[in-house]
């Protein structure tokens, strides 16, 4: 009887991942830039009137919307954490980013876009590498305090 059909185990899952996204909004703007930042877009996904809407719904968009936050982390991520002494970036972040792709492309077929665009931005960086400032301007405004 624990496993019956019904409605609100669904809109518990849905609630549940509208909830994560705002702690997880919070780490990734604080992450890229700093903490005012992270609390300002905390605040801004916790009052979107959509996300909400779709909080409340039986739909992928919560789910959809968390993957999404949590695959650009880790795709910032390997761009501004620290470098190992040989050069190359953590696997945990690699292994990361690819499972969140997994996930979110299991989710909706939209989440192909996020994936573009990344692309664009790795090849855009790998590209301009060797120019001043290159395509990543985050690291320079994390002290913004």
């Amino acid at each position: 009887m624990a496993f019956r059909c019904s409605y609100l185990p669904s809109v518990v899952w849905m609630l549940i991942f509208f909830l994560l996204m705002i702690p997880a909004m919070y780490m990734f703007g604080t992450f890229t830039f700093n903490k005012k930042i992270g609390l300002f877009a905390a605040i801004l996904i916790s009052v979107s009137p959509f996300l909400n809407w779709y909080g409340n719904e039986i739909r992928m968009y919560s789910l959809f919307a968390l993957l999404t936050i949590i695959n650009q982390f880790f795709f910032v991520s390997t761009f501004l954490s620290e470098r190992k002494a040989d050069g190359k970036i953590s696997n945990k972040l690699w292994i990361g980013f690819s499972v969140s792709l997994i996930f979110g492309l299991y989710t909706h077929y939209f989440f192909a876009f996020n994936a573009i665009a990344q692309a664009i931005f790795f090849f855009g960086h790998i590209s301009c590498i060797g120019m001043p400032g290159g395509l990543l301007y985050a690291r320079r405004y994390r002290d913004w305090e």
